[in-house]
């Protein structure tokens, strides 16, 4: 089994035809029939149904499927990581949640960029999930995820601790709740997989709150939509301290005090542990554990 044969078999299955494969990869379609049967031999499974309409996957071949498109996936990675060493390539692939991401990084980002002139970045935003995932995946050298994640086999470091405070727009008539009157408002929250979402229940949880029986007014994905809608008076949220105090400042939003209660989310630094890193990669992470934290926007 090589590499090869695994680019023939997928572009057998994203086309549904060898013969279309077999043009999309400059090679004849005996040569790719001829991989494919070659892939099949070595794993002992039937992974194509071949017919006249095209192919089709076997169940072996759903499962082999997903499996090779992440070996696909980690070779090219391993082939940029080679050429970035031979060539001392400085670019640093970052990935990072949306509220660090938008908010808190691109200031630390732009201090770096100071120091280190002649070292390129370039940024992605997924969710903390996807990030971990891309991580092991060798996509990124370094990834921010918020809490409520456990990064099991990477090297996490905790670079913010922020309150979540529950806002609403200045029109509404209140100012100060009990955390058991949570249902009587209505509440815009993220969805049940978003940062935002695990992190609220994460930080209730430790009050004794279940956030599981709230029934939100609004579910939306995205600081921005969650923050625009209750501008505009519709609700009441929970966002992170420093995506919304330019908001309270110029008083679009307003804080809703919680009697008692003081909820926090936190965001960390996490990349492969026992790895040779580049020298752009340590050069980041060393900046933000020393001074780029006191950098974010």
């Amino acid at each position: 089994m090589n590499i090869n044969q695994m680019k023939a078999f997928i572009e057998s299955v994203q086309a549904a035809s060898i013969s279309k494969a077999a043009t999309q990869l400059h090679l004849t379609q005996p040569a790719v029939s001829q991989q494919i049967q070659s892939l099949e031999n070595s794993l002992g499974y039937q992974l194509l149904i071949r017919s006249n309409k095209g192919v089709q996957l076997t169940e072996y071949g759903k499962v082999f499927y997903s499996y090779a498109q992440s070996f696909i996936t980690l070779w090219g990675n391993l082939q940029n990581d080679l050429a970035n060493v031979e060539n001392n390539n400085a670019t640093l692939q970052i990935g990072t949640c949306p509220a660090i991401g938008q908010y808190a990084l691109p200031c630390a980002l732009y201090l770096f960029k100071q120091k280190y002139p002649y070292n390129s970045v370039s940024v992605q935003s997924f969710s903390s999930e996807q990030i971990l995932y891309h991580l092991k995946e060798h996509s990124f050298q370094i990834g921010f995820i918020q809490d409520g994640y456990n990064p099991q086999d990477l090297t996490s470091y905790q670079v913010l601790k922020n309150p979540l405070i529950l806002v609403a727009s200045p029109q509404m008539d209140l100012s100060i709740i009990e955390l058991k009157e949570l249902h009587t408002i209505p509440l815009i929250l993220g969805p049940e997989n978003s940062d935002l979402k695990k992190s609220l229940r994460l930080s209730l949880f430790q009050y004794g709150f279940d956030l599981t029986p709230l029934k939100p007014l609004l579910e939306l994905d995205g600081l921005e939509s969650i923050k625009s809608t209750v501008r505009a008076g519709h609700g009441c949220s929970f966002l992170p301290y420093f995506s919304i105090k330019k908001e309270l400042y110029s008083k679009e939003l307003k804080e809703i005090k919680i009697k008692g209660v003081n909820l926090e989310t936190s965001f960390s630094m996490v990349w492969r542990k026992e790895e040779n890193l580049t020298e752009a990669a340590r050069s980041f992470i060393d900046f933000i554990k020393n001074e780029g934290v006191k950098g974010f926007c």
